[in-house]
């Protein structure tokens, strides 16, 4: 399953309809919000991941990567 972490509401829009248009969106879920927020909630439902990209500043990463390592949401031999 596919997970999109988006900040920006028109991009979780625009996200959600391309996977509505090829039919993916059984397969895919997008949280909107800061990664401040949005991280959190996932973590709540339990997400882990075997693979993340992030696109954000440098900064940002580097904070958001602690979080993921800190609350075990990285499977192991994840790819960052």
């Amino acid at each position: 399953k596919v997970t999109s972490l988006e900040m920006d509401p028109v991009h979780a829009c625009i996200t959600r309809n391309i996977a509505l248009l090829l039919g993916l969106e059984n397969h895919m879920v997008v949280q909107v919000g800061h990664s401040d927020d949005a991280v959190p909630i996932l973590h709540e439902k339990g997400c882990r991941f075997d693979m993340v990209f992030m696109d954000q500043r440098s900064t940002r990463f580097h904070t958001d990567l602690a979080t993921l390592e800190r609350l075990q949401m990285l499977l192991p031999h994840s790819v960052v």
